[in-house]
């Protein structure tokens, strides 16, 4: 039996410089997930099991995270023409999509005063 180590990617500091939301995969299963540089403290945000949640960013005044989510196909496969950006508190808590509409949708960031959300 092989071992296969985690890929840990798309890191972004908090403004406060106190915290790293990242993505952490391993054999696929992905997970967005949290960790306070002061306390040592990791969080993580398992998405339901037909999505996969991606590209976290924090909103300036550090209290949202605005995200990209991947469907997941019946056969497993990443359904990237319907992605879609959500947001949650810094907490994982009240998460509302925020698109609709097929098309990749990828990198969201929060316009300074956390008002809009830009993706590509």
């Amino acid at each position: 039996m092989r071992e296969t180590e985690d890929i840990i990617s798309n890191l972004s500091f908090s403004h406060d410089g106190k915290n790293v939301v990242f993505d952490r995969c391993h054999e696929g299963d992905c997970q967005i997930q949290v960790y306070n540089l002061e306390t040592g403290e990791l969080a993580a945000y398992q998405s339901p099991r037909n999505e996969q949640w991606t590209m976290g960013k924090y909103s300036y005044d550090g209290k949202k995270i605005t995200f990209s989510v991947i469907p997941i196909k019946p056969n497993d496969d990443l359904d990237l023409g319907n992605m879609q950006i959500a947001v949650m508190d810094a907490d994982g808590k009240n998460l509302k999509k925020v698109t609709t509409g097929s098309g990749a949708k990828l990198y969201p960031t929060f316009s300074h005063n956390g008002k809009k959300i830009l993706y590509a």
